[in-house]
C-alpha cells in the first residue's frame, strides 16, 4: 500500500519532498514579513555565498575530512534554499523597485496587454506590463503591471497589443467589509498592486502583436476554437461550458451553472485540471503508439508529446493545476522512454519546486494548494480506500474505483475547500459519479469536435455535445436543490485547518502502524477542535454588534443579537453586492437566521424599533439623517449614540450637532464630494467625533464594550 509505502522510504528516496520545504519556508516568511531592496541584496549574496560553500564542500570532502560532519553540507544547502525562497519572492515583488512605474512621475505609460482580454456586458478587463513612462515627451524604461477595465465599444484588444494610456490610476481596494473576499490581496500574488477605468478614447494603439508569439498564437487558435464551438452549439450556456471545460475559457460561463457546481462538489470539471491534460495525454499515447518498437523512436515520441502537452497547456492558460500536471507527465513520459520508474512523491514535489522558482507566489493561491493536495489524496489516500472493498463484477469495480478516488481528493481537499469557500458538497459522492462518465465523454468527443471539417458532420456532432452538456448541468442543478445539498456558512480559521489536516495525517498514521502516539494525537486534535467550536459557539451566541458597512452606491446596517440578525437595507437578497460585501460578514459571525428591513420601512419587537429614521437596538440609539429626517422637526434635543448621515441631506453639522447629541457622526459615501468635504472641515472647527466610510473600513460597534463605556461613565 502506497501510504505504508511512503512512511516506511528511506529519506533517501525522496530527496525533492525534503528539499521543498525550506524552499517553502523562505516562501512563507518572506510573504508574511516582507522586506526591502536592502533585505533583498543580502538574501541574493547569502544564496550565492551558501551555494558556492556547498560546491567547495563537494570538491574538498575528503581533504576536509567532512564525512565527520555530514550535517553541515546538507544544512547549508536548506540553508541556501531558504534564503533562496525568500530572494525570489521578494524578486517577484516589483513594487519595491525604484523602477516600477507607481514610483515615476508620467504624464503618460506605453503599456502591453500581458493576458488574455476578458470581455463582460460592461468592460473588457485584462493585464499589462509597464514597459515605459512618458515624461516630457521622453521615454523612461519602466517595470511593473496593471489591470485596466475598459468600458466596452466597438475596440477590440487583442494580447500583444501596446498601447499609450494616461498615467491616471489608483491602488486596488481593499476588503472594506468584514470577511469580504479581498480582490486586492488576489491580484497582489500576480503582482498587480493597481488599476484604471479607462474609455477607449483614451487611448491610443501604438502596434499590434508585440507580446511573445507562442502565447499570441496560442491565444488566437482558442479563440477560432471557442467560435467554433459557439457557432455549432446553439445553447449559449452549453457552448460556453464546453470552451470551459476543454479551452479553459471561462468569459461566458453563466453564474448560475458556476454555482451549481460548486455547490455539488464538481467545480473542478470547470478548472481544466490534471484529468483534462491526462485525457489528453492518453490520447496522444493512443495516437503514437506505434512509435514503441525501439528507444529511439520512444524519445521521439516522448520529445513529441511534452512538446503537445506544453502547446495545450499555454492553450488553456497555463493555471497551477495544469502547469502542475503537465510537468508531472512530462517527468512520467521521460522515464518511461528510457524504462525508469520514478517514486510517485518525487514527482509531485518535484513539479511543486520547480513551479514555485519560476513563480514564489503560487504557494498562496488556492488552485495551486487545492490541486496539490488533491493529487497527493490520491496518491496516499486512495489506496487504502480502494483496497478496502473488492468486487469481482468489473464495471462493479470500476464503480468503486472512481467511488475511491472521490472521497479520497474529498478528504485530502475538504479542510482547505471549507477554509476558503466556507461550505461543504453533501452530496458529492452522487454528483461525481454522475458527471463521470459525460465528462469523459465530453473531454474525447470535444477534443474530436475541434478537428472534424465541414457543416454537415459537425452540426449533428454539436447537437450530440450540446444534449450531453444540457443533461450534465439539469442533473447537478437538481442535485443542487436537493434537501441538505450543501453545507453553508462553514468558517474556520488558519489554525482549525491546520488541526485538521494534523487530524488526517494522525488518523491515517494510526489505521497504517497501529502505534499509540498517532491515536494520541489524533484525540489531541478532536479535543481541540470540539473545544474551538464550544467556544465560537458560546461567543456567537451572547454576540451583540452593529456593522455600518461601507458599500459603493448602497447603504447597509446590521445590528446582531446572538445568531440572529436585523439588516437594514434597501438591498435586495439577490444582489451581488448583498451577497458578497453583507451577507458573508453575518456568515462569518456565525449568523443563521437574517430578517432584512428596508430602510423606511415601520419595524417594533423586542430587540428593534425603527421608523425610519430614529432606531433602537436594545439600548443603542441612532438617528439616519437624510432627505426623510430633515422635513422631521423635535422639540428637544436628541440624544443618541451615532447618527448616520446619508443621501447628501440639506444640513450643516454645525446645525445638526446643536438639536442632536451623538458620539459619532459617521458620513456614508452616498453624498457628494462637496458636502463630505464640507462637513469634515465643521467637524474640525466643531471637534465633532466623525467617522467617513467612503473608501474606509466598515464601523463595527461592539454593544457590550459600548455599555461598559457607559457605565464607567456614569
Amino acid at each position: 500500500m502506497q501510504v505504508c509505502a511512503m512512511m516506511s522510504m528511506s529519506r533517501h528516496e525522496i530527496p525533492f519532498v525534503r528539499l521543498l520545504l525550506p524552499l517553502t519556508a523562505g516562501v512563507v516568511a518572506a510573504i508574511t514579513a516582507g522586506g526591502d531592496l536592502y533585505l533583498k541584496a543580502l538574501l541574493g549574496s547569502l544564496v550565492l555565498f551558501s551555494f558556492l560553500f556547498v560546491l567547495l564542500c563537494v570538491v574538498a570532502y575528503q581533504e576536509w575530512g567532512l564525512h565527520r560532519f555530514r550535517w553541515l553540507p546538507g544544512l547549508t544547502i536548506y540553508g541556501c534554499l531558504f534564503f533562496a525562497g525568500y530572494f525570489l519572492t521578494l524578486e517577484r515583488c516589483e513594487r519595491m523597485e525604484r523602477s516600477h512605474f507607481s514610483n515615476k512621475t508620467a504624464d503618460a505609460f506605453v503599456v502591453r496587454i500581458s493576458s488574455e482580454p476578458v470581455r463582460t456586458a460592461a468592460v473588457t478587463r485584462f493585464e499589462c506590463e509597464v514597459i515605459f513612462a512618458l515624461r516630457s515627451h521622453r521615454l523612461h524604461k519602466t517595470t511593473g503591471r496593471i489591470q485596466l477595465m475598459v468600458k466596452n465599444d466597438s475596440a477590440f484588444f487583442l494580447y500583444g497589443d501596446l498601447f499609450l494610456v494616461p498615467s491616471v490610476y489608483q491602488e486596488v481596494a481593499t476588503a472594506l467589509n468584514p470577511a469580504e473576499f479581498d480582490y486586492s490581496k488576489f491580484l497582489a500574488n500576480r503582482a498587480i498592486y493597481h488599476q484604471a477605468f479607462l474609455n477607449r478614447a483614451d487611448m491610443r494603439l501604438l502596434r499590434r502583436d508585440t507580446g511573445s508569439p507562442l502565447i499570441a498564437r496560442a491565444f488566437a487558435i482558442r479563440q477560432k476554437m471557442v467560435a467554433k464551438y459557439a457557432a455549432y452549439i446553439h445553447d449559449a450556456d452549453a457552448a460556453a461550458l464546453a470552451s470551459t471545460l476543454i479551452l479553459g475559457y471561462r468569459a461566458g460561463l453563466d453564474r448560475e451553472i458556476v454555482n451549481a457546481y460548486s455547490k455539488t462538489g464538481t467545480t473542478h470539471v470547470l478548472s481544466v485540471s490534471g484529468m483534462h491534460v491526462g485525457i489528453v495525454f492518453l490520447v496522444l499515447v493512443m495516437l503514437l503508439k506505434f512509435m514503441d518498437r525501439s528507444i529511439t523512436l520512444r524519445i521521439i515520441r516522448a520529445a513529441l508529446v511534452i512538446v503537445l502537452i506544453a502547446g495545450y497547456a499555454i492553450l488553456t492558460g497555463l493555471s497551477p493545476a495544469v502547469c502542475r500536471a503537465a510537468l508531472m507527465l512530462s517527468f512520467v513520459v521521460i522515464a518511461k522512454a528510457v524504462n525508469r520508474d520514478m517514486n510517485s512523491y518525487n514527482l509531485v514535489t518535484t513539479s511543486a519546486f520547480l513551479l514555485l522558482l519560476y513563480n514564489p507566489y503560487l504557494l498562496v493561491d488556492a488552485g495551486f494548494q487545492l490541486s496539490y493536495l488533491a493529487v497527493l489524496g490520491l496518491i496516499a489516500i486512495y489506496p487504502a480506500v480502494y483496497e478496502k472493498i473488492f468486487f469481482k463484477n468489473r464495471i462493479a469495480d470500476k464503480l468503486w474505483s472512481c467511488t475511491a478516488v472521490s472521497i479520497a481528493a474529498q478528504l485530502a481537499t475538504f479542510p482547505l475547500s471549507v477554509y476558503y469557500f466556507h461550505q461543504f458538497p453533501v452530496y458529492f459522492l452522487i454528483s461525481n459519479i454522475f458527471i463521470l462518465l459525460p465528462v469523459t465523454i465530453l473531454m474525447y468527443a470535444g477534443l474530436l469536435f475541434l478537428f472534424l471539417p465541414g457543416p454537415s458532420v459537425l452540426e449533428p456532432f454539436g447537437w450530440i455535445l450540446e444534449k450531453i452538456i444540457s443533461f450534465m448541468n439539469h442533473g447537478l442543478m437538481y442535485l443542487e436543490k436537493l434537501p441538505w445539498a450543501t453545507a453553508d456558512g462553514l468558517w474556520i480559521s488558519s489554525r482549525e485547518c491546520l488541526i485538521w489536516y494534523l487530524l488526517l495525517i494522525a488518523t491515517g498514521a494510526y489505521y497504517i502502524k497501529r502505534q499509540l502516539l498517532p491515536k494520541y494525537l489524533a484525540l489531541v486534535c478532536i479535543s481541540l477542535l470540539v473545544l474551538i467550536n464550544s467556544v465560537r459557539h458560546f461567543t456567537a451566541i451572547k454576540q451583540q454588534r452593529v456593522i455600518v458597512y461601507s458599500l459603493r452606491g448602497a447603504q447597509a446596517i446590521s445590528f446582531v443579537q446572538g445568531r440572529f440578525a436585523y439588516v437594514l437595507t434597501d438591498l435586495l437578497q439577490t444582489d451581488n453586492l448583498y451577497n458578497f460585501s453583507v451577507k458573508p460578514s453575518l456568515s462569518a459571525a456565525h449568523v443563521a437566521w437574517i430578517e432584512r428591513i428596508p430602510f423606511n420601512k415601520v419595524k417594533s419587537d423586542r430587540f428593534l424599533f425603527t421608523d425610519g429614521v430614529f432606531l433602537k437596538f436594545r439600548d443603542f440609539k441612532m438617528l439616519i439623517c437624510d432627505s426623510m429626517f430633515i422635513t422631521r422637526r423635535y422639540r428637544d434635543p436628541v440624544s443618541v449614540d451615532l447618527v448616520m448621515i446619508r443621501g447628501s441631506p440639506a444640513v450643516s453639522l454645525q446645525e445638526l450637532s446643536s438639536g442632536v447629541k451623538a458620539t459619532e457622526f459617521i458620513i456614508d459615501g452616498s453624498n457628494r464630494p462637496y458636502l463630505i468635504r464640507q462637513w469634515q472641515e465643521e467637524a474640525k472647527l466643531l471637534n465633532i467625533r466623525t467617522y467617513l466610510l467612503k473608501k474606509h473600513q466598515a464601523r463595527q460597534i461592539d454593544l457590550k464594550s459600548l455599555t461598559l463605556r457607559k457605565l464607567n461613565k456614569g
